[in-house]
């Protein structure tokens, strides 16, 4: 078997099994960054204020396109779970059986080191898609829970004073005319 085909197959499982500790970082330090994010410019501070003026606007709406929404997000997920479970079934299959079978079944010699080398960069590509893919979903869905939760109002309000004390943003107007500009 090709040693470079195993080691990015096994660097793409490996990947894949980090990827609940990536989900959980980006839920982590996703607000703090765009906290930050905000505060370097007026331009993203109107942004960030009007994102914020959605959320709480999003809090009081009904909770039945929410809870679609959560099954959606939830849904796509696991369905994303399971495709990459199966790709890495498949491809750990095919790089320990399929050079010996295509040998033995086909009339004709194909290279092993050839099969195994494409198979493994394959699932190190396919499996990142996946890791970025699901920690897309868990960011997705850090924003759609994260208005609902009790504590946001205060927290976003005041965020809203810091980022328009900061840049004189006073009202909401203001905001909305610099959203439109």
């Amino acid at each position: 078997m090709d040693s470079i085909g195993l080691l990015a197959a096994w660097v793409g499982i490996i990947s894949f099994l980090v990827m609940p500790a990536m989900a959980g970082a980006a839920h982590f330090v996703t607000p703090r960054l765009r906290k930050y994010w905000a505060r370097t410019s007026p331009a993203r501070a109107r942004r960030r204020i009007g994102k914020l003026y959605e959320g709480l606007e999003m809090a009081e709406r009904p909770q039945t396109a929410y809870v679609a929404d959560l099954v959606t997000l939830y849904g796509s997920m696991i369905l994303n779970l399971v495709a990459a479970a199966a790709v890495v079934v498949i491809s750990i299959q095919i790089l320990d059986l399929g050079p010996a079978l295509l040998a033995s079944t086909l009339p004709f010699s194909i290279d092993a080191k050839l099969l195994t080398r494409f198979t493994g960069f394959f699932l190190l590509a396919l499996s990142y898609v996946f890791v970025f893919r699901l920690t897309w979903l868990a960011t997705r869905i850090q924003n759609k829970t994260v208005p609902r939760k009790p504590g946001y109002s205060q927290k976003a309000l005041q965020e809203i004073a810091e980022l328009g004390a900061k840049y004189d943003l006073t009202s909401k107007q203001a905001v909305g005319a610099g959203v439109m500009e």
